[in-house]
This record gives C-alpha cells, structure tokens and sequence, in this order.
C-alpha cells in the first residue's frame, strides 16, 4: 500500500515519465479524433438492463404500428371548444394533408384523409349519428312498405304465370287473371312516397363548423352526439329492416320485369282482342311506374341499410368517442356534463419506417419532423389558440445540445473556479498551469476511454468533466501543499519530493481507491446511463491519480531543479534548503488556520457534548431518511428552460394519452402459426378469467365476459365476425371460417399451421394496423405476439403482485418453451416503474454496504499494515457513515427527489467524504507518534493538514455546486446534495474524527502501557 516502491520513477526520469504521459494524451486524443462520442438522449438510455425493461423496448419497437408527431393547441382563454378553435384545427389537419413532406411520409396503413384530431373526429360522429338516424328514418318510412311490395310481388308471379292463358281465356277468366296486379299496382302506386332518410351529409368538415351559431349551439350538438348509442338495439332493427326490404323489393322488381317482359310477347303476337290489349297495356305501364318507385325505394334501402357504411359508420363514431376523449385535455369530462377543455392536440402519423431511419438517418427524420413544425409554427388561427409541434426526435436533440451547451458554460466556470482558489493558495502561475493541466490530460484520457467503449456522450456524461474538476484538483492540492511543507523544512527538492510522494501519496492511492470504487459501485445499476457515468467518473478519477502522481513530481524536480541551480526561489520566496521562514507561511494562512482549528479544538475539549449531538442528530435526520421513496421518470431530466421541454410536460401532464393506460403485458416468441402456441395462449386467457384479483379488467358479461386486452384470437375473430356482417365473400373471413372455429375462436381440429399461417397473413395484409397491435412477422413467419391486459395497480405493491399473476396464469405458454414457443417475457407500464424503482434501491444499498465495507476493510488493512491496529479503519469510516444518514435526511427535509441521480448520493458520500477522513487520520498517525500531548498532536494535524483539505473540499464543493446551474433538473438536484455531502463530510473530518481519533490513541496507549506492565 505503501507507494515507496515507485516514488523514484518520475523524480529519478522525469523525462521519461513525462514523454509517456504526453504519448498517452496523444493517443487520447486521436481516439477522440477519429471515434468521437456520439451525442445522444432518448429514453432507452434510462432503462434499466433488466428483462422486464427489455421486454418493454421489445414491445414498443415491434408493436407500434406509426410514427406519431405531435401538434399541441392551447386556448388563450381557458376553453377551446368552440367551432372556431374545431375550424382551425380541420385547416392545420388540411394543410398537413397537402404537405409534400406529409404524402411521401404518411402512414400508408390509415385510411384516414386527415390527421386524427378531436375537430375531425366530432365531424366524423357528426357523419355518422345523421347516417344512423337517416336509416331509421328510412326504416320507418318503409316498414309499411313491406307488405305491400311482397303483395305486390306474389300478384305479379301469379299473373306471370298464368300469361299463357290469357289468349283463350273468357271474360270472367281474364279479369282472375288481371285484376289482382291491376288491384296491387293501384294500391301500391296510391301509398305516401317515402322520406328518403338523411344520407351522409356532403357538406365538409370546415362548412360543417361555419354553420354553427355561437358557442352554446356548438356545444348542443357535441353533447348531442356523445349521448348517443351506437350501441342502441334500434340500429339493428332498423338495418334488419332496411336489408329486408332491400331483398323484398329485389325480388319484387325481378318479378315485375318478368311478367312486363311476358305482356310485351303476348302484345308482340297480334292475336289478342282489342279490349284485352288495352287492359294489358295500361297493366304494362302501371308496372314500369311501379318498377320507377320500387327502384328508388330499393336504392334508398340498399344505400340506408348498407352493412358495410353501417359498419363504417359505426366504427367511425367509437373511433371519434376515443379521440374526443384522449385528444382533448383531462377537463373535458362528458359525463359530468363539462364540454369545456384548456388544450387539444393532433396527431400525425407517419410511417413506421421512421422509428428505424432514427438510427441510419436520424438527419432525414429530424428534416422531416423539422418541415412540418414549420408547417404548424407558422399557422395562424381565427382565435387567440397557440399552436406548437411536439417532434419527439428533435427535442431529443434539443435536450442534449441544450445540455452540452450548459456543460460548455460550466466547464470553463469550473476551470475558472479553480484557476482563482490555487492562485490564493499557491501564488505560482507555475504551480496553477501544472495542476490544470495534468487536470485536463486526465478529461482527456476518460473521453477517450469513453470513445474506445463506445459509450454515449449523453446528458449524464456531459457533466463528468465539471465534476472532475472538482475531485482531480484535490490531488494536486494535497500534493503541492505537502511539497512546498518539506521544503520549508530545509529538505531538498528531491528529498522534498520523495516525502510527498511517500506519505501523501498514500492518503491519495487509499483516496483514490475508496473514490474509484464509489463510482464504480454504479456498476451495480441497472439503468446503463448511471453505470457510464459511474464508470467514466471513476477512469477519469484514476486518470487524475496518476498524472498528477506523475507529472507532478517530474515537472516539479525539473522546473524546481532549474530555479535552484540558479538560486531563484522555489515559491513565495522560499528557496530551497532554507527552512526558518515558516512563520511567513503561517501568519498568511492564520485565520483559516485558527478557524478550523478552533473547530478541532471546541470539539476535542467537550467530546461527549458532541458524539451525543452527533448521535442524536443522526437518528433524527435517520428518521427523515427512511421517509424518502425512490422515483423514476424520465420527464425529470427535461431541461426547464428549453420551450419543448414545456410541451412535453404538458402533453404529460394534460392529457389522457392514447396507450397511456396501465397495461399488463405478456409476450409470446416462437412459431405464432402452431395451433397448440394458440391453445396455449387461449388457455392463459382462460386463467386470466379466473383470477379475481381485480388487476385483469374484463369486458362483456355473462357468458361474452372476457378479460379486456389486444389479444391475437380476440382481434381474429373480432374481425371475422365484423367482417362476416358487412362483406360475407372477403377472403379473410371465409378463410377464417375455415380454420378457425366461430364460436371458441380456436383452430378447428386437423388444421396445421400452413392452414393458420394463411389466415394470419390475410389479417396482417388486410388489417396492417390492427394486427401490427398484436402479431409480428419476419418475412414469411410469424414468430412473436403480445397479449396488453389492461389492468388497474394503485401501489408498486400492486404492480409487483400483477408481475406475479402474470406469469402465473401464462404457464400454459411456459410448458411450451422449447417447442412452439421460445420465450415468454412480461412488462406493463406499472409493472416498469415498480420494478425499476425497486432494482434502482436494491442496487444502491447494496452499493452503499459495499463502499462501505471494502473502505472499511481497505483501511483497515492500510492502517494495520502501518500501525498494526485494526480498529484504526472503523474509526476513520465511521464519520462518513454519519454522514450518509445526515444527507439522505436533509434531502428529505428540502424536498429533494431520490431520482435515479440523486440516490447514488449514499455510496458517493462514502467513496469521497472519507478522503478527508484519510488525510485527517494519516496525518495524526504521523503526529500522535511524535507528540506526547495528544491535543497537541490533533492541532499539527489540523494545522498541516488543514489547509490543504478545505482547499480541497472547497473545489470539490465549488464543482459539484456549479451544477446547481445544469440544464437537468436532477444533474442539478445532484450537484447541489453531493456539494452538501462534501460539506458534511469536510466538518466531519475535523470536528468529529479528531475527537474519536484522540479517544482511539488514549485507549491504545492506555493498553499498551498495561501490556507493558503485565
């Protein structure tokens, strides 16, 4: 532990020592040339490398079916629903539609004219209530039709087929041959004409929102809509009513044209008396002005009671229910009767591919996001709404250079910082430029460590350069300081350099050890962006340790050397060999001497006062400690500044966002085309029904009670029974028919799975944006699938006991690991954050403990190689202990979050406020050794040590404090808990270490004297 061993090398070739750190510098920087760190902030870099984390990246990489790009609107006066607000949003949503950008980008899978927003969607209910309301309209118009037109058509077949005897037939024959058409044709022709019902109304969406008057009509007719039922039994009726008359009237017409078709033969033969012709020719021409009303009778029921616009219609209004609910902001509330709402957005949903250019061509995705922010900043409504882009990759990249920029700011703050506190310490340009620059060699070499691991230049990284300056300075501090002590004692430089190198080099390799494997404790995270952090910080701490172990003393012998040969002063007018003018230094440095001294001193005269206000502020501020709960959201690090940071808040914060709902989700890798893949996915279905936790919601009741999900059976057979309904020949639904059984949408018995794999390749080329949701294929198969229960967790609590129920109830698909199905991994969006949060506390006690302990054992072995005591350890540990409960406490009492940051602010504390502890206690060794009077020895120790470490603790504070002015909410949090940390730890380290050094050494010598006496 000892660093004699290797003091000489840069005193005996300084040369030598400089050229290899300068060749390492060099090879630093070329990395950085050629392979620089690449910029990046997204929010995969805050999960956590665990399988629920992954399995979460997995579903939203291969179950998102677009690229969405966001348009908030904002009412100036707290309420946006008003038809010009709805007119203004059709306006933008028309504009993006014509926009070049928008029709090489859109999603092709849509068959949406306009981006969805709650102005279309309320024009598109608008279409449907009247199209519905229209067919029962006609429905009623027509029921009395029916029997008249299926009286006329049994009259019209009779006739038909009586033709032949018309030519002999006699009077009374003739007229039972004649008389019921004519009879039928007068009544039916005598009937009210029909309303001809409301069709889809062909006024546009922006006419539709010109024609309303004032506000209060606008809002009657919303609320109008919403209250409707699409679900109402009377459209059913009406529709079977309509399609009834449709075939009756079909058959009626194909009757009627046949029976004119036989008149006309009979009228063509020439063989008929005269009144006989005449009577068949008014028959013929009351049957064409029948077949006249029938056939637009038949259109109007034909085109009202159209399955498929029915299942449109229907489809169109439960799609706007959706999005009047989720587009606009949380205020807007229906069914408490508020129509009200402060904000509204669009969605724009472009191709998928996009979510892949972020990658290969993130410069293409940002020019795309960048047109249609243009597009949208540049509108100007009727109303005082503002309007504002949400382009989630370009404030991404607003985040980071908005962080870099801060960092460009800070770093050179922190460099001036301490430029200013080694100039009053050291008074030497000299000593100022070697300190700063082996500090910016060390910055170096970590970036170009980074680069070779291919790390990320993110947010997080962008903030190591300001903290090194902080921790590095500190080891040039202690060993410039301890220098310029050993040449004031007459040593030579070489003797002077050897002495700093062998007693303070010790302190900072056991510094540098515990401070390194603080941060290295980060490897234990489980969110990648901490361990890159915790790594980088640590090679740049080690950086510092040996070019500053080495540069130091080989430019200081050499720089020194050169001034001594000429007989110049070495520093402040100290020249070497001289030894009498210490007082000079003293009488410079009096104040902060006494200073801290009286504070060593008031302590060491009343120690039991302060171990028992150390010890009760302890459980005090440990009281508040365990108050403190982990949390974990991304939308923390969002710059406050930044105006799209804002948005995203807002759109947060505001809305019900679509998919944002708690979700329980299982995921499914293997061959999706096995019928047994699909039992077994419908018996976990089955298990889900019999949970009654209450986690699973259900949909339905009775025996159509089902748990509520996107599921892959339910959207098969959900589709084939729609599409059964509106279109019987689709390719889709006979071939589902086929294999799959109507009923228990399961395989029938004997299909295979080219039979399923055909039926699922017709969902996924016929429905792309609904199978997207719950299939995935690469090339020809289908290899994965997702079941997202949506669920109801109140507590992390909840969502861990949900983790659990599902695995539970997905065994049938377990049994199959290994067969048809490979993996089968969970995630949900509750079920992420409690099992973040929980990895996240796990870790980090587990890394205080450690830090904890491997200190403890590495000084204990220091101190015992050195002073063969074992307890020396435990004694120079146990402030920083302290310490950890005194700052998690304050954190809970100003209100400070314990974020994904801040909470490495336990083994931080550890690893860097026990430096002092091993300056303070290495020194008082050395003192305690050679004075009697162990108060005196204490004072020496503070006096030579003082200095040194406030100067250190007060750049370390200084650049963990300058984050206070970070971009990031929790860098900043961090700074400012971390400077406080130092701070405790600094008063620590001379107040309560000094007073249990002194009970330690009283009790050794009280032992070793009665060792002597026995």
């Amino acid at each position: 532990m000892n660093t004699r061993n290797i003091k000489n090398i840069p005193i005996n070739h300084p040369w030598i020592s400089i050229a290899v750190i300068l060749l390492i510098t060099a090879g630093a920087a070329a990395v950085n040339m050629m392979k620089p760190m690449e910029e990046s902030f997204n929010n995969e870099d805050f999960l956590p490398d665990i399988d629920v984390a992954k399995a979460n990246t997995l579903y939203m990489d291969t179950f998102t079916s677009s690229y969405p790009f966001i348009i908030l609107f904002r009412s100036g006066h707290g309420d946006l629903v008003e038809p010009e607000d709805f007119r203004d949003m059709i306006l933008l949503s028309e504009m993006i539609r014509d926009n070049e950008t928008y029709q090489q980008w859109k999603d092709r899978s849509s068959q949406d004219d306009l981006p969805q927003s709650p102005a279309k969607a309320m024009y598109d209910m608008h279409r449907s209530f009247t199209f519905i309301e229209g067919m029962k309209e006609a429905n009623s118009s027509l029921s009395t039709f029916i029997p008249a037109t299926a009286f006329l058509n049994s009259t019209a077949s009779d006739l038909e087929g009586s033709l032949e005897d018309i030519p002999s037939a006699d009077d009374e024959r003739m007229e039972d041959i004649l008389s019921p058409l004519e009879n039928a044709l007068s009544s039916f022709m005598s009937m009210e004409p029909p309303s001809p019902g409301v069709g889809g109304d062909e006024e546009g969406p922006v006419e539709y929102f010109d024609s309303f008057n004032g506000t209060e009509a606008f809002k009657k007719e919303l609320g109008t809509i919403l209250r409707f039922n699409i679900s109402d039994g009377s459209i059913n009726d009406a529709l079977g009513g309509l399609m009834t008359y449709t075939f009756v009237s079909a058959s009626a017409v194909e009757t009627l044209q046949d029976t004119r078709e036989g008149i006309d033969s009979l009228l063509e033969n020439g063989a008929l008396n005269g009144s006989v012709v005449g009577r068949l020719e008014g028959l013929r021409e009351n049957i064409s002005r029948s077949l006249e009303v029938l056939g637009s009778l038949h259109t109007m029921a034909s085109v009202q009671g159209n399955p498929n616009i029915l299942g449109r219609m229907s489809q169109s209004f439960q799609i706007g229910q959706f999005i009047l609910t989720n587009f606009l902001t949380e205020d807007f509330d229906p069914s408490s009767g508020e129509l009200s709402a402060k904000g509204a957005m669009i969605i724009v949903n472009l191709d998928y591919s996009l979510n892949d250019m972020v990658d290969e061509d993130r410069s293409k995705v940002l020019e795309i996001e960048g047109n249609l922010s243009t597009l949208a900043g540049d509108f100007e409504g009727a109303g005082d709404t503002s309007v504002s882009a949400v382009p989630f990759e370009r404030i991404n990249e607003r985040i980071s250079e908005a962080s870099s920029d801060s960092m460009k700011i800070l770093f050179p703050l922190a460099m001036a910082f301490v430029f200013l506190i080694l100039f009053i310490f050291y008074r030497s340009i000299i000593d100022i430029i070697l300190n700063i620059l082996a500090l910016s060699m060390a910055i170096l070499w970590m970036y170009g460590f980074g680069s070779l691991m291919g790390y990320s230049n993110n947010p997080m990284i962008t903030a190591v350069p300001v903290l090194l300056v902080g921790l590095g300075i500190d080891y040039g501090i202690h060993l410039t300081m301890r220098y310029r002590e050993e040449i004031r004692k007459g040593r030579s430089i070489r003797e002077a350099l050897s002495a700093m190198s062998a007693s303070v080099g010790t302190a900072l390799l056991l510094a540098t050890f515990t401070t390194v494997f603080a941060f290295l404790s980060n490897l234990s995270s489980p969110v990648g962006l901490i361990l890159q952090f915790g790594v980088m910080s640590a090679v740049g701490i080690t950086a510092s340790f040996l070019i500053m172990m080495t540069l130091l003393p080989a430019a200081k012998g050499l720089i020194d050397g050169w001034k001594a040969r000429r007989k110049r002063p070495l520093f402040n007018g100290f020249r070497e060999g001289e030894c009498d003018l210490c007082d000079t230094e003293k009488k410079r440095l009096r104040f902060l001497d006494r200073t801290i001294m009286s504070l060593t001193v008031g302590a060491e005269k009343h120690p039991a006062a302060i171990l028992t206000l150390v010890l009760v502020s302890t459980l005090i501020l440990t009281s508040f400690a365990v108050k403190n709960e982990v949390t974990f959201d991304v939308n923390d690090f969002l710059p406050s500044e930044l105006p799209e940071s804002e948005n995203i808040k807002y759109l947060l914060g505001e809305f019900r966002l679509v998919g944002s709902g708690d979700t329980g989700i299982i995921i499914v890798e293997g061959d999706l085309a096995d019928p047994d893949v699909l039992r077994a996915m419908d018996r976990t279905m089955d298990l889900a029904m019999e949970k009654d936790t209450g986690y699973i919601q259900v949909e339905g009741s009775g025996s159509f009670a089902r748990p509520k999900a996107d599921f892959l059976l339910f959207s098969l057979k959900d589709t084939a029974s729609m599409m059964g309904a509106l279109s019987p020949d689709n390719p889709f639904f006979l071939n589902y028919t086929r294999v799959f059984d109507m009923g228990t949408g399961l395989p029938r018995e004997g299909m295979d799975r080219d039979d399923v794999g055909e039926v699922l390749s017709l969902f996924m080329n016929g429905f792309p944006s609904l199978a997207r949701r719950v299939i995935h294929r690469e090339g020809s198969n289908f290899t994965m699938s997702a079941i997202a229960f949506t669920v109801v967790t109140e507590s992390d609590d909840d969502a861990m006991n949900l983790l659990d129920e599902l695995k539970e109830i997905a065994s049938p698909l377990r049994e199959l690991e290994g067969g048809g199905v490979d993996t089968v991994s969970y995630t949900g969006s509750s079920i992420l954050m409690a099992v973040i949060v929980d990895a996240i506390t796990t870790s980090q006690i587990r890394s205080v403990l450690i830090t904890i302990i491997v200190s403890f054992l590495a000084l204990t072995l220091a101190f015992f190689i050195e002073e063969r005591s074992i307890s020396l350890g435990a004694i120079a540990t146990l402030p920083v202990v302290f310490c950890v409960m005194w700052i998690a406490g304050t954190m809970y009492m100003v209100g400070i979050p314990m974020n994904v940051m801040t909470i490495t602010i336990g083994s931080l504390t550890v690893g860097l406020g026990i430096t002092y502890g091993i300056h303070i206690t290495h020194r008082f060794i050395e003192d305690s050794n050679r004075e009697e009077d162990l108060i005196e020895a204490s004072k020496k120790t503070v006096m030579n040590t003082g200095t040194a470490l406030f100067g250190a603790a007060l750049t370390t504070v200084g650049g963990f404090g300058l984050l206070s002015f970070a971009s990031m909410p929790p860098l900043r949090q961090f700074g400012i808990v971390t400077a406080l940390a130092i701070t405790y730890s600094f008063l620590a380290s001379i107040i309560v270490l000094p007073v249990l050094l002194i009970l330690w050494a009283k009790a050794r010598r009280k032992w070793r004297g009665m060792r002597k006496t026995s």
